[in-house]
């Protein structure tokens, strides 16, 4: 008598998660995003940052090139006379280099912040840093008419602001930075705008810090030495 065949061959149980398994998963991966997203923004805030530094003092490179090329005078910050600013001054003297719209002008990328740029969802070469348009404006209380100050007229280059972060309502970029409450530089580096100075030195000041350089208006500003002279006229 035959006795029936054993298989040859054991049937294989497919895997498979349960949903249990399936939601643990998820809620680990969801924790370690939660965990993660935070280091992660802190690290670009700080990469954004940085590059703004570094863009704002290769921005002075290229005014100090201005200045060199111009017998140790400034350049204008505006002029009134003619209704121009310093974009379109220094992009005629520069060769077309500080263009406001986007492109591949050679010194685009260095005229704002990453952190402004995303913010106002702006082009990687749009300018969003402003300039301290007291300085060398053609009605600065310290300029004589149509005549640029010399380098060596500021005694105090290292407390006198010279570019600064955008204001917050710089959609455009075509403001200049001045201690009134609607061109205040908008502080998106941890609470902090990122300012250069006239001796190349580049650094962030806190919302506190700004708020001292409030006050008068910088063009009606005669205390020669004082903070408020120092940081908007270098005298």
């Amino acid at each position: 008598m035959k006795t029936p065949c054993s298989p040859s061959h054991s049937v294989r149980r497919t895997a498979a998660f349960t949903l249990i398994e399936l939601l643990t998963t998820v809620g680990v991966i969801a924790a370690l995003a939660a965990l993660l997203l935070p280091a992660v923004n802190s690290a670009r805030s700080k990469a954004d940052a940085m590059q703004c530094l570094s863009n704002l003092r290769q921005l002075h490179v290229a005014y100090m090139q201005e200045v060199g090329d111009n017998d140790g005078a400034l350049p204008w910050s505006y002029d009134f006379g003619k209704g121009t600013s310093w974009t379109e001054i220094y992009a005629e003297s520069l060769g077309g280099n500080w263009q406001l719209a986007d492109g591949g002008a050679k010194l685009a990328s260095a005229t704002g912040c990453p952190a402004q740029r995303r913010k106002l969802k702006l082009g990687g070469n749009r300018r969003t840093f402003a300039i301290n348009i007291s300085l060398t404006s053609d009605n600065s209380p310290i300029v004589e008419p149509g005549i640029p100050p010399k380098l060596g007229l500021f005694g105090n280059p290292s407390k006198t602001l010279l570019f600064a972060d955008g204001p917050i309502k710089s959609a455009t970029s075509t403001q200049n930075v001045c201690n009134s409450t609607d061109k205040f530089p908008d502080c998106l580096h941890n609470g902090r705008a990122n300012a250069a100075f006239l001796d190349g030195h580049a650094e962030p000041l806190t919302q506190q810090q700004w708020n001292a350089m409030k006050g008068a208006l910088p063009t009606q500003l005669n205390a020669v030495g004082t903070p408020l002279s120092i940081f908007w006229l270098g005298v």
